[in-house]
């Protein structure tokens, strides 16, 4: 099973019966693939999905807009890195000694 938040899992009902699917990214194609629901864990907001169409290396859209249907071609961008962190300077301490001479 693969865990997923729960916006990637899309529900589609077709007269009695309902497709429970995700959308995963195929090159730079968007396609649908069918998923069973093993198990939700509503207090962190994840699915447990499994699909004979779906794997540990698939590329799942965590969270997909009305337009992000089967076919529609995407461009992925490259990861964002996370901002440098600022490393604090060193203080200097200016030792220079305070003459008193009067």
């Amino acid at each position: 099973a693969l865990l997923v938040p729960e916006s990637a899992v899309r529900t589609r009902r077709s007269g009695d019966s309902e497709q429970t699917y995700v959308l995963v990214v195929d090159g730079n194609v968007l396609r649908e693939r069918p998923v069973g629901v093993v198990q939700r864990d509503e207090a962190r907001g994840v699915v447990a999905i499994q699909g004979e169409q779906i794997g540990a290396g698939d590329r799942v859209v965590v969270a997909p807009t009305t337009d992000a249907v089967d076919g529609a071609r995407v461009r992925v961008a490259a990861p964002r890195t996370a901002a440098p962190r600022a490393t604090p300077r060193p203080s200097r301490t200016d030792s220079a000694a305070v003459r008193n001479d009067g």
